[in-house]
């Protein structure tokens, strides 16, 4: 849709399989964006609908976020797995690569990003990562700036077994939440 005038656009055909969900840039005017989901990584792009598909990456994955600052770049929770993979475009514009990747000790349940920060979110704990969306990763790995038990916040009982729900990224805090319960837990983000 352009939202400014309410007129329908052309619309572009995904197959990607149910439990598949769509990732775009934050920023640009480009029509940029990534299909994440159990059948992989799928990268659209154009100057005006319908997008076409560029490339793709065969890699199942259970969260997304896409990245602030890089439009070309998504963040995935591999699935059956406890790495983050940083996915980007390689030069040829043709096909996609992970570019960096961080393993947590735990399954991925929920991913979130702002412009420098990538957050995940395991059953236990809020690992808060660096985007770096210009400079890259050394060696390849995401580097961790800090892990919080976000669990120890919760009251004893149901709360502090009940499943992880969700996350968002607010401009001071990261929040999570956890299933069939009435606590949102606030997780300070750290400084730069």
């Amino acid at each position: 849709m352009e939202l400014h005038r309410n007129i329908r656009l052309s619309s572009t055909r995904v197959d990607a399989g149910p439990g598949a969900t769509v990732r775009g840039a934050n920023r640009g005017r480009q029509l940029e964006f990534h299909v994440v989901g159990p059948g992989g990584v799928t990268h659209y792009e154009g100057e005006s609908p319908p997008a076409e598909r560029t490339s793709a990456l065969d890699v199942g994955v259970v969260a997304a976020a896409g990245d602030g600052t890089k439009v070309s770049r998504v963040y995935v929770a591999e699935r059956d797995s406890d790495r983050l993979l940083a996915v980007d475009e390689q030069s040829d514009n043709e096909s996609l690569r992970v570019v960096g990747s961080a393993a947590l000790g735990e399954p991925i349940r929920y991913l979130a990003t702002d412009d420098t920060r990538i957050y995940a979110v395991t059953e236990q704990r809020v690992t808060v990562l660096e985007t770096r969306s210009f400079e890259g990763y050394t060696a390849g790995v995401i580097p961790v700036i800090r892990t919080f038990d976000f669990r120890a916040a919760l009251p004893e009982g149901p709360a502090r077994s009940a499943p992880v729900s969700g996350i968002a990224a607010g401009n001071d805090r990261v929040f999570v939440t956890v299933s069939g319960q009435p606590y949102v837990v606030a997780v300070a983000k750290p400084r730069l």
